[in-house]
């Protein structure tokens, strides 16, 4: 697989790793430098209720009382170019199916922190309007949750480098199939 870069994607980070920066921050630099696409990755939770308290190198942690593993792919009807977020988001989705991955639907449950309108159960896209990178770039813009950080098995599947490879590799292939369709 090769780099973003070396496909012909400008790669702009927002972020860089320990670095303390603003959501509206981050969705200033892709609308003053004009991307065409803003993609947000995350590791998910899951809300208390799903949830067991444990340690971790004797800190308290959390781990989920029954599997909760996946993706979850969210875009916001706040967003200017929400019908080509939800394009990319398709293309994602689609993606990381092919990976053997599914969708995780804990956040279309009806509890406290979650009811999320879930507008694509097969490829686990959901609508959240008031996610801040999302509503406040001006692009098509998505944040995805690769997988659950609280769920042991999910966590050791990302953790795994050969997985990351495989999912860095649906990211850039859902990437450049969205470049064809502009």
């Amino acid at each position: 697989m090769k780099p973003l870069a070396e496909v012909g994607v400008k790669v702009i980070l927002t972020k860089q790793p320990g670095e303390e920066i603003s959501l509206e921050r981050r969705a200033e630099i892709a609308n003053i430098d004009r991307a065409n696409l803003f993609l947000s990755i995350h590791h998910d939770s899951a809300q208390p209720v799903y949830l067991n308290q444990t340690t971790f190198n004797n800190l308290p942690a959390y781990k989920t009382k029954q599997p909760i593993a996946g993706f979850s792919i969210f875009i916001s009807t706040k967003n200017p170019q929400f019908k080509k977020s939800e394009e990319f988001a398709e293309l994602l989705g689609a993606e990381l199916l092919k990976l053997g991955r599914k969708p995780t639907l804990h956040h279309a449950e009806k509890i406290a922190g979650e009811n999320r309108l879930l507008l694509n159960p097969t490829l686990g896209i959901y609508q959240f309007d008031d996610l801040i990178v999302l509503k406040k770039t001006s692009v098509p813009a998505v944040l995805l949750e690769v997988g659950v950080i609280v769920d042991e098995a999910d966590e050791k599947y990302v953790s795994d480098k050969d997985n990351q490879q495989h999912i860095v590799h649906a990211i850039v292939n859902a990437i450049q199939s969205f470049n064809r369709t502009e």
